[in-house]
């Protein structure tokens, strides 16, 4: 009765999770796994603010057309000329096993519209242009996972839907729906590849796309990795020659510097001088328990390849992100403490 009762609610617990049992989590390497889901908005013109959303523009391919009407490709554009064309499937579900169409899932087609891989305006009944004032944002599903032996990061993308805009009948937004699911790669393209025509970087400050250090949803564990960065933070002490990058992930940590990543504050403290038993007051350095991070920064790449109608979606770097803390305990501002850069 009482294994019973377990695999109940092992199944129970695992039912969201379909991809532990891919090839992805076999692996013996990983000791840690979680599965994060994120609000993300990719498209923010202009280009200026797009770093204050933690979002750079890496690629996007120019022409003429686009010049003169001043059309800037979204994110939704490109994969529902995709789409439409042939060359990217969309599912029903976020598992990616319910294969549907356009026309089923975006029933609203305009008539005019952009043909996104040469810029050129056409009308049609099948038109990937929805109304993208509806389409507010991206929710991405993918899984993060710990490797002991390199002591590195990794992700592997589940699935991805554009979001949009729900309303009652009164006409007032009521929450936001996936419109479909695409399944997205976890190849890393070429970024001068002339079938790349859309490339965006991304950090996720954005308040819908945090990620945990310590999340209750792990769905593969070792024992001894619940808290890997315990793991992260001994390697960064006691192996010179595995490196580390700054706040910004441009250049591998001095010596010197590994240590201060790990003690960020010089804190005043009073002591008693053993020699004239007088208090004193001195600067001691407050090193950081790895228990206290409670964020985890990812920097991603997102590519689309016109050519194979695909999105890549693949980790750069990730670091723990420390929180400081004012007199009412609320957060006034979070440090990155050091970059750890995934597998090329």
């Amino acid at each position: 009765m009482l294994k019973k009762v377990f695999l109940i609610a092992f199944g129970l617990f695992y039912s969201g999770f379909i991809l532990a049992q891919t090839d992805f989590l076999k692996d013996a390497d990983i000791v840690w796994a979680t599965e994060i889901e994120q609000d993300w908005v990719v498209d923010i013109p202009p280009f200026g603010l797009e770093t204050l959303e933690g979002v750079r523009t890496l690629k996007l391919r120019s022409s003429e057309t686009q010049r003169i009407y001043q059309k800037t490709p979204r994110l939704f554009q490109l994969i529902g000329f995709s789409v439409v064309s042939g060359k990217t499937k969309i599912f029903k579900d976020p598992k990616c096993t319910q294969e549907t169409n356009w026309k089923t899932q975006v029933p609203d087609l305009p008539v005019h519209c952009l043909n996104l891989e040469n810029f050129d305006e056409f009308t049609g009944f099948d038109c990937p242009d929805y109304n993208l004032d509806e389409i507010k944002c991206w929710r991405l599903r993918q899984i993060l996972a710990y490797h002991k032996r390199s002591a590195t990061w990794s992700t592997h993308v589940v699935s991805i839907a554009p979001l949009k805009l729900t309303r009652n009948a009164q006409g007032d937004s009521i929450g936001l729906t996936p419109l479909f699911w695409v399944k997205p790669v976890d190849f890393r393209p070429d970024l001068g590849a002339d079938a790349i025509i859309w490339a965006k970087n991304t950090i996720n400050t954005q308040p819908k796309t945090q990620v945990l250090a310590y999340p209750a949803n792990l769905i593969k564990l070792v024992d001894g990795f619940r808290c890997p960065l315990e793991h992260v933070f001994n390697v960064l002490k006691s192996d010179r020659k595995t490196p580390f990058y700054n706040a910004w992930n441009e250049v591998p940590l001095s010596v010197q510097e590994r240590v201060n990543a790990l003690a960020p504050m010089s804190i005043m403290a009073v002591v008693l001088d053993p020699v004239t038993l007088e208090d004193q007051v001195v600067i001691v350095r407050d090193f950081i328990d790895p228990l206290s991070i409670q964020n985890l920064q990812l920097i991603q790449t997102w590519y689309w390849d016109a050519k194979h109608g695909r999105l890549s979606i693949c980790l750069d770097a990730v670091a723990p992100l420390f929180h400081i803390w004012n007199d009412e305990l609320r957060t006034n501002s979070a440090r990155t403490l050091f970059y750890r850069r995934a597998k090329p």
